[in-house]
């Protein structure tokens, strides 16, 4: 999978890609990079609205490619070091959305078929 990051690129437009290929997977951008194993504040949230060109201080333009065997701490290490965005990875889980902060070690594949089988576990309990 590849997703185009230059200046005129909306974050949201980014996140869809990414929800297109992962459906039980999301991208959230913030202000500040996380530190491994910790989770971002959601206070630093930014709007989904703005564009690259608007939210990063530094980083380049290009193509990310990146695929289901990739691990969520190389594609955050990625977008942070490369592209200067800083990004969490959230994994769906029932009804909720569970930053992936134990398991940043998982393909993004593996956290994607996690988070089907936990909302169909949640759908089967409780119905949508």
């Amino acid at each position: 999978m590849t997703m185009k990051i230059d200046p005129s690129v909306k974050l949201k437009d980014i996140q869809a890609a990414f929800s297109q290929a992962f459906p039980f997977l999301r991208i959230e951008f913030y202000e500040e990079s996380h530190v491994a194993g910790q989770g971002s504040p959601s206070g630093k949230q930014i709007d989904p609205e703005q564009t690259v060109g608007q939210v990063r201080a530094s980083g380049k333009d290009g193509i990310l490619i990146f695929d289901a065997g990739t691990q969520i701490n190389a594609f955050e290490d990625t977008m942070r070091q490369h592209f200067g965005l800083n990004v969490q990875v959230f994994r769906k889980s029932g009804n909720l959305w569970l930053q992936t902060i134990t398991t940043d070690n998982w393909t993004l594949e593996q956290a994607d078929r996690k988070g089907d089988h936990s909302s169909e576990l949640y759908r089967e309990k409780y119905g949508d």
